[in-house]
């Protein structure tokens, strides 16, 4: 049987790839290997390989014929195959070889990359020293937050030489994973192969890496998006006055609609009050993402049930600002109790898991000047006699 051209390995892409990670992959490795940017000599012909594998597999209908033939070829007899893939997997190979994959994503997940370096190959440790990989997957992390995986076992390998490394067994599995990219601000699912290979001291992930100083070095420059991202971010809040988590009015704006306020008051005599509403004890403060989706949630919430003249604002990272014209210290006190009632009923939902949030709220009543009445509400916020959800302080003292 003639050798079929394996697409899927030129590209460095799963057979289950989806056609955007087929783009991404095609995009990386013309960057790579273009003969006006490579130095290599077969950077021509590579490239020429690279088009062709990109062709076929990007067009739905030439992929599906294709697929035909490639599994066509993955399935034949062992006879026929000198790598001996696709024998049987006998679940007393399978079943430790995943768990050791599994324990190997779970490190990677929670960030406990010491331990997920004690599971990589004795091979891989020749070339990757603990520092390196430490330095490399604490980079990764920065963008990319791995939320769940599932392995399943794809191909089975015996005296399989990779290398120069003999393995006398490996198995092949596929991986799917859900992650958060955090330069994007979504969520994405991706599908690769990961190979288990058999050492002396048991079953060992295999990375197959030279050398991680590129790829560290890609994922340095993509971290200083974030920066950017960040500062741009700013940048916009501050020109348009609204908080782009929220798309509230951020604290700039909320100070120049107090302001306003206060000039009534001055010209007619309308009464008006200030509140905070910060997130008290909440689990949620130790996750970014899910914090986040909780500021969201609570920001709708309050919007929701405050009156329309009101002025829900984002205040800073873990407060919300309330402005309430028309409004004596009585009122904002029933406005307060009125969400506090609501959070003991309400609970945030996310990821299949319910949340509580306990707000801390301080309200003030205009006294004879703005920047007083906001260094009172300030102060509100910080003193110890206050406790969260239950009593609410004032710049006169404590209100229960």
């Amino acid at each position: 049987m003639q050798k079929l051209v394996d697409y899927y390995r030129v590209l460095q892409v799963h057979h289950l790839a989806e056609p955007d990670v087929i783009e991404s992959a095609y995009k990386r490795l013309a960057k790579r290997y273009h003969p006006d940017v490579s130095k290599d000599a077969d950077a021509e012909q590579k490239m020429k390989l690279i088009n062709e594998a990109y062709e076929v597999l990007i067009d739905p209908n030439q992929r599906k014929m294709y697929h035909l033939q490639w599994e066509e070829w993955h399935h034949r007899t062992p006879n026929d195959n000198v790598n001996l893939r696709n024998l049987t997997i006998d679940a007393k190979v399978e079943i430790p070889a995943r768990m050791v994959l599994n324990k190997y994503l779970a490190n990677i997940a929670n960030k406990n990359f010491n331990c997920a370096y004690d599971l990589i190959s004795a091979s891989d440790k020749k070339k990757i020293g603990l520092e390196e990989f430490i330095h490399w997957q604490s980079t990764v992390a920065k963008i990319f937050t791995l939320k769940t995986y599932e392995c399943r076992a794809d191909s089975y390998e015996k005296d399989i030489t990779i290398n120069d490394y003999t393995y006398q067994e490996a198995v092949n599995f596929v991986v799917v994973i859900n992650e958060y990219n955090a330069i994007m601000d979504r969520h994405g699912r991706d599908v690769f192969s990961k190979k288990v290979v058999l050492e002396k001291d048991g079953w060992r992930v295999y990375m197959g890496y030279q050398g991680l100083s590129p790829i560290i070095s890609k994922f340095e420059e993509l971290t200083n998006l974030l920066s950017a991202k960040a500062v741009i971010n700013e940048l916009v809040e501050n020109y348009n006055g609204t908080d782009l988590l929220t798309g509230l009015p951020n604290q700039k704006s909320f100070l120049e609609l107090a302001e306003k306020e206060s000039w009534r008051y001055k010209r007619y005599g309308n009464q008006f009050s200030l509140m905070l509403c910060e997130i008290g004890n909440c689990k949620i403060n130790k996750e970014k993402e899910v914090y986040e989706k909780a500021v969201v949630w609570l920001s709708k919430l309050l919007v929701e049930n405050f009156r329309r003249l009101d002025t829900v604002a984002r205040w800073d990272d873990s407060t919300f600002a309330i402005l309430l014209p028309e409004t004596d210290l009585d009122g904002g006190m029933k406005a307060a109790r009125k969400i506090i009632k609501l959070l003991k009923i309400k609970k945030f939902f996310y990821n299949n898991k319910y949340y509580q949030i306990i707000p801390n709220f301080s309200v003030v009543e205009y006294v004879d000047s703005l920047e007083r009445t906001i260094r009172q509400l300030l102060n509100c916020k910080t003193i110890s006699q206050r406790l969260e959800g239950n009593v609410i302080v004032t710049g006169n003292g404590v209100y229960k």
